[in-house]
């Protein structure tokens, strides 16, 4: 038996949907009304274990393995994950990343595409990594009084992350800087709503 995945390949879940749209439909809405609630908090995370934070708030009332970091090696389309005996590291490693930056003044593309990249690799849970680590960064870069959003397809950043391309991922990424926090918050909410 598939600890993941139901025998036609759609991942188990609370609900037991065994139809891959229909759970993609109902992630799709859950993941958006929980982001807006996240947003609305204005929390700025610190950690990695924020970033867990996220993905349990995200994720919790479909995924009994939410906000849990991954304990097996992971792959998806050729592309390899960091190995489990080396999460521990990488863990350390963003942490520390995230320690270093600049408590208030803004941050540059490089930096969030550098934390891009290392979240990517890292790929701490089983699904909902992108989402997750999207969310994550936005309220990082609101905090510094900054909007970040991704300018093209989600196909050519997940290309250019595969290839740990840090120049394109940095082309991928748009900051607008708006002086303060609640104001990013408030953008990032009316992005979220299509005002």
């Amino acid at each position: 038996m598939d600890k993941f995945n139901y025998s036609n390949g759609t991942l188990r879940n609370k609900l037991d949907v065994r139809n891959a749209e229909q759970l993609r439909i109902y992630e799709y809405t859950v993941v958006s009304r929980y982001s807006y609630l996240y947003l609305n908090q204005q929390r700025i995370p610190k950690s990695i274990d924020d970033l867990c934070k996220i993905h349990l708030l995200l994720f919790g009332s479909i995924y009994e393995w939410a906000g849990e970091i991954r304990d097996y090696d992971l792959a998806k389309g050729g592309f390899h994950f960091l190995e489990v005996h080396a999460l521990s590291s990488g863990i350390n490693h963003i942490n520390d990343e995230l320690k270093s930056l600049p408590l208030s003044i803004p941050i540059n593309r490089k930096i969030y595409a550098d934390l891009l990249n290392d979240l990517n690799f890292l790929h701490p849970f089983r699904e909902g990594n992108g989402r997750s680590t999207r969310l994550f960064l936005q309220c990082l870069a609101a905090g510094h009084g900054q909007v970040l959003t991704y300018d093209r397809s989600q196909k050519d950043l997940i290309d250019a992350l595969q290839r740990s391309d840090l120049s394109e991922i940095e082309t991928l990424i748009k900051i607008e800087h708006v002086g303060g926090k609640e104001l990013a918050f408030r953008k990032l909410m009316e992005k979220r709503n299509g005002l």
